[in-house]
Formats: C-alpha cells, sequence, structure tokens
C-alpha cells in the first residue's frame, strides 16, 4: 500500500482526484495550521509529546492514528509538505521503512543562501529519500530527478466549447508586469486575441495607466481550465528560481494546447516539439502571427503517462 500524505493546495487535491478510488493507495491529507510565535511554540511542545508520548497536542487524534496505523511494509510519499519542523513530527509517527518527500517547489523558493539550503536539505535526507522535478536541484544537492506530474483531463473535455482566445495567460505580477504588457500589445499586433489575467502583488505600488490590466483576486481551478479549453495558446513567463517544467507546461501539453514560453530549458524536455512550443529569446517573435493558428500536434499518450499521477505514483510504491 502507498500512503500520500499531501497538503490541502488547491491543485494537488486536484492531482489526488485522479487516485482517490484506487484501492492501493491511501490519500491522508496534512492539516494546515496558523502561522506566528504562538503556533511555533506550541510545535516546540508538540513534537516533545509525540516524542516522548507517541500523541500530539497540535494534531487530531483521527490523522495521528491513521499515521501510526501505516504498516512498516508499506510505503510512503509525502507530496508538497516541505516544513521542516513538521515533517519531522509526522516521521515520528511513521513506522514505514521506504518513505519518499517530493519537493514540489525548487530548493530557491525555500531559501536564497546556498549554505542554508543545503543545511535543510541534509536535515530532510535524514527523514525521508528526497525526489524533485527540477534538474539544477538534482544536480545541486544531489537528488532523484522525477518527471514533473499532472493528471489525466479527460473527464473536463466531455463538454464542447468555442476556442475563442487564441493566447492566455494567468498569473501574479511578481515583477514582470512590463514583459507581460510588451507581449500582450505584440499579440494583439499581429492580430490574435489575447486574455490576461494578472494578479497583483499586494506589496507593489502601480501606476494609473496599468491598473486596468490588473486584477486584484485570482481565478479559481475550475475557472482557468475553463479559459485554457477556449485558448488555442497558453504563455508562461518563468522566473530565475526554476528549470523544471511548469504546471503551465503541462497543462498545455495534456489539454493539446500551444505554450509559448521563456524556459529555454524546453528544448531538452521530451513534450518540446518546435510547431507546439515557442520559445521567447530563442525564436523570432514575428512568427507568433502564424505559430498561433496553425493546428497544434498532440503529444504522444505514452508520454503524457509519464507525467500522469495515477502513473507517477508507481515509483514510490
Amino acid at each position: 500500500m502507498l500512503h500520500i500524505i499531501a497538503n490541502d493546495y488547491f491543485l494537488t487535491q486536484f492531482l489526488l482526484e485522479s487516485v482517490r478510488s484506487h484501492d492501493d493507495i491511501s490519500v491522508i491529507i496534512h492539516p494546515k495550521h496558523e502561522r506566528g510565535l504562538r503556533r511555533s511554540m506550541f510545535k516546540f511542545f508538540d513534537a516533545a509529546s509525540i516524542r516522548l508520548l507517541g500523541r500530539s497536542l497540535i494534531y487530531e487524534s483521527n490523522y495521528v492514528e491513521r499515521l501510526k496505523d501505516i504498516d512498516e511494509n508499506d510505503s510512503v510519499l509525502f507530496f508538497g509538505i516541505e516544513k521542516l519542523r513538521e515533517l519531522r513530527m509526522v516521521r515520528r509517527l511513521i513506522r514505514a521503512r521506504k518513505v519518499t518527500l517530493f519537493l514540489w517547489n525548487p530548493l530557491l523558493n525555500q531559501n536564497r543562501i546556498d549554505r542554508h539550503r543545503r543545511v535543510y536539505v541534509e536535515a530532510l535526507k535524514e527523514l525521508a529519500h528526497l525526489c524533485t522535478f527540477d534538474p539544477d536541484d538534482a544536480a545541486r544537492f544531489d537528488l532523484q530527478l522525477v518527471p514533473q506530474v499532472y493528471r489525466d483531463v479527460t473527464s473536463f473535455q466531455q463538454e464542447e466549447v468555442t476556442t475563442d482566445v487564441d493566447v492566455y495567460f494567468v498569473g501574479q505580477d511578481k515583477g514582470r508586469l512590463a514583459e507581460l504588457l510588451r507581449l500582450e500589445r505584440l499579440l494583439q499586433e499581429a492580430g490574435l486575441t489575447t486574455h490576461f489575467h494578472i494578479i497583483c502583488d499586494n506589496s507593489a505600488s502601480y501606476a494609473p495607466e496599468d491598473l486596468p490590466h490588473i486584477a486584484t483576486k485570482g481565478l479559481s481551478y475550475e475557472d482557468n481550465i475553463r479559459m485554457i479549453r477556449r485558448s488555442r495558446c497558453l504563455l508562461e513567463l518563468l522566473q530565475n528560481n526554476q528549470s523544471g517544467l511548469s504546471m503551465r507546461c503541462l497543462e498545455a501539453a495534456f489539454f493539446g494546447k500551444k505554450l509559448i514560453t521563456n524556459n529555454l530549458r524546453m528544448e531538452e524536455s521530451e513534450l518540446y516539439d518546435p510547431a507546439r512550443v515557442f520559445l521567447i529569446g530563442r525564436d523570432n517573435e514575428e512568427r507568433l502571427r502564424d505559430f498561433v493558428p496553425l493546428p497544434c500536434p498532440k503529444v504522444s499518450q505514452k508520454v503524457l503517462d509519464r507525467h500522469d499521477f495515477r502513473y507517477w505514483c508507481e515509483q514510490f510504491a
């Protein structure tokens, strides 16, 4: 039996839905906790309680019992749980010998100081076998490299939709507004229709002329899927902290859409096809006018299966 202990992030739940009916997979949601000094102090005492008494002061008894019921011959996959103190607490309750932790964020997100990241990684290695989707992190910190993961979306494509958007973007500003607006103007001047949902940064101040281009709220993932289905092409602008494939790339592949990206490492991926992926900074931007409307080549099912959560989980069982 494989036990997946996962966070309650909406995208994690989207993936988990595809395996909840599997008899050989158990899904355990790790409770979300508030932040702050009081909570940190409580976690300190809770760690001692777990170590000495085998019970938790924070976690509900049902959650603790499910962890303690995991057999030593079972396998455990920590998915999207990366807080060291919480992992240490939970790990003490688990008897399983085969325990894997999948890092679903680049390690640069944890800490920008290399020495601190190394200390963090070494501490994690004491708790579980580590794997990542990010090639740079895998090479730098000696981690197992596994494919980025998404899920089958057949059930979301039953209803017919009209494709009325050429290029779709959704995401936080994160200092990318100027480049996003440049690309939007370029696409519109090429006669292409766009839908850019740029979510404001809470700490940023915007010029009056930028406000019409900024949204104050994000989209639900259901609304995001609706927009993907209406679009011919998805746009992503990665920051410099990631070398692995993004969710946007996987969304494009599984929904059969083209991709415009600044991730030049895409050229090394099995998902790359110059008729399906346009590389910003490598390809001539004047080609966008012709690139977007042409039919999108399909990604082979064999390649998609390597990224499909249902089959992806098998390597950890």
